[in-house]
């Protein structure tokens, strides 16, 4: 499934999941939330100067980066909620 873009590892001593650094809260975002936006702002910005065309397959690509976005902070807010 589309939340499992972060990797899970055991803890030897308590048997806990524990997450990747991608997992960690920087600013109340995961890692990977930060870099998704930063990624999706690079393809706003070459698509503004004209770097790369803005047809098709650069709408899709924005697209794919939205969902994965919106995915990631909704995976952040559930995890919020649950910690407290």
């Amino acid at each position: 499934m589309i939340y499992e873009f972060v990797i899970y590892f055991k803890d030897s001593k308590k048997g806990e999941p524990k997450m990747n650094v991608f997992g960690k809260l920087f600013a109340s975002q995961s890692i990977i939330s930060w870099i998704l936006q930063i990624i999706f702002i690079g393809l706003a910005w070459k698509v503004a100067d004209h770097t790369i065309p803005n047809n098709l397959i650069t709408i899709i690509g924005g697209t794919v980066l939205m969902l994965l976005i919106y995915v990631s902070l909704a995976r952040d807010s559930q995890k919020k909620i649950s910690d407290k």
